[in-house]
């Protein structure tokens, strides 16, 4: 029986020792850095003043390693436009965290006019749509539309809400509008011959990409 009883307990033993080398390498526990930025993802700053880095905290592990983060991109603020900053974060075992910044440089003499509201909108020629557009002041002069489509994707084709073009823009003195930045589905468009009449609060523009354009009327409700 004590010889029944020992074979036992050394097989247990090597049936643990062998599943212990099997796994050996094969499972361990990583962890992820918790990245995040200080102020806020999307910025403006007035061309020729100075940009200032708002910050950022990365924590592994209960660790601070800020100081391991990564910034990739620059912003030149003598040039009017849309620039783009990363922060990538790398753990111990290869793994990345990236976030991001949009900062906006905008010209000087930008109108600080009172563009904010919702609007209803039109691809000229096709149906109108209520709520189409939301437009928002970022500060600096620049606002930030929810869609300079119009609607027409979102709303009257019935895609949905990823189906906007997201803009960036300023109002120059002659109430021109001007674009710094779009995205969509489909990548960046083009605003062209964008106008703002102050007296009936309506933006009118036509959106362009690799040959294709519409006309689109924004008024304010």
């Amino acid at each position: 029986m004590k010889i029944y009883k020992y074979s036992l307990i050394l097989i247990s033993v090597l049936f643990l020792f062998a599943c212990e080398k099997e796994t050996e390498g094969i499972s361990r526990v990583t962890f992820y850095t918790d990245l995040q930025l200080e102020g806020s993802a999307e910025m403006s700053v007035k061309q020729g003043e100075t940009y200032i880095e708002p910050g950022y905290i990365a924590i592994e592990n209960d660790e601070d390693v800020t100081d391991k983060v990564q910034v990739n991109g620059t912003v030149d603020t003598s040039t009017p436009g849309a620039y783009r900053l990363s922060y990538v974060a790398t753990n111990l075992d290869g793994f990345t965290k990236t976030v991001n910044r949009l900062v906006i440089v905008v010209p000087a003499d930008a109108s600080n006019a009172d563009v904010t509201g919702t609007y209803k909108g039109q691809r000229v020629g096709r149906a109108e749509s209520a709520d189409a557009c939301v437009i928002t002041s970022l500060s600096n002069g620049v606002f930030k539309a929810t869609d300079f489509f119009g609607g027409f994707y979102n709303i009257v084709n019935g895609y949905g809400s990823a189906y906007r073009l997201l803009t960036y823009f300023y109002i120059t003195p002659e109430n021109e509008v001007v674009a710094l930045s779009t995205n969509s589905p489909w990548g960046p468009w083009e605003v062209q011959n964008g106008l703002y009449n102050p007296a009936t609060n309506v933006f009118t523009h036509a959106t362009y990409q690799d040959g294709f354009s519409f006309n689109v009327i924004l008024t304010k409700q």
